[in-house]
């Protein structure tokens, strides 16, 4: 999938919906729902941006499941997009000189910055301040000029920020052996009779509970086998003389965080 060409399409369909409009205040949308642009589904925050959280909305989706996710995501305005971008390894700075392609950026480091939408003919697309008082206005393009498409037009632009195509095709890393390791690690449970006491006590992780009939503990070991495919731990431990049951739920308890006294919820009577 050509990158370039899916942020541009992303960023022209954010310009012709009227539900986006400019803002300084809000600047990265709302309102959470699904998009699908040229194939490519990714969650849209729906709402006000400006110029440059809108290109930078536009390209941090456009890389989405690719090696280079969360490259970009320390662009936060104008003033950073050029050593943000250049340094992810996916842009190039180049001169106005050049012939910009599908999702490269105008960019004004000082002021402003728009995205190129198709080369020939030159057509750019913007967010941009288009109606009197964006301060506090009304969510959505009120003027139909916050958010548009146009012709390419003279700005004293200082460059062009090039997409390189190193995104295109890219798969998503494979997992490493540690992270391989690390999802087939169960989660943090058992069963335990606690010091030759007639009852069980069930630890969920972070909270250990006294169990209060024996169908509490079948249907705990039936939940997490069918999760995990494998049998919950369950064992013995400590005594009347060595109480190691009471010390392990003493090591769970959750202490309040102002007096550090033991919080009563967490409490296990020994």
């Amino acid at each position: 999938m050509n990158r370039g060409l899916l942020a541009a399409a992303i960023h022209r369909r954010m310009v012709d919906d009227d539900r986006f409009g400019y803002s300084w205040e809000e600047r990265f949308g709302a309102d959470g729902e699904t998009w699908t642009v040229l194939g490519h589904t990714f969650s849209m925050s729906v709402g006000d941006y400006d110029c440059s959280s809108s290109a930078i909305t536009a390209w941090r989706k456009a890389i989405i499941g690719t090696p280079f996710e969360g490259v970009l995501d320390a662009a936060t305005f104008t003033g950073n997009m050029r050593s943000v971008f250049t340094a992810s390894g996916l842009f190039e700075w180049k001169p106005m000189s050049f012939l910009a392609e599908p999702g490269d950026l105008y960019l004004c480091e000082e002021h402003h910055v728009a995205m190129c939408f198709t080369q020939e003919p030159d057509v750019l697309t913007e967010f941009c301040w288009g109606d009197v008082g964006a301060y506090g206005n009304r969510r959505g393009d009120q003027s139909g000029y916050e958010a548009y498409a146009h012709a390419y037009y003279d700005y004293p632009w200082d460059g062009i920020l090039h997409y390189n195509g190193k995104a295109d095709g890219a798969a998503a890393p494979a997992a490493t052996d540690n992270q391989q390791k690390e999802d087939d690690v169960l989660p943090f449970a058992f069963l335990c009779q606690p010091d030759e006491r007639s009852e069980m006590w069930y630890f969920d992780g972070s909270v250990i509970h006294r169990l209060a009939h024996p169908d509490q503990m079948k249907a705990i070991q039936h939940v997490y086998k069918t999760a995990t495919g494998r049998d919950i731990p369950c064992f013995k431990l400590g005594t009347k003389k060595a109480p190691w049951a009471a010390r392990l739920a003493q090591a769970f308890e959750i202490r309040n965080a102002r007096s550090g006294a033991l919080a009563d919820e967490y409490k296990v009577v020994g």
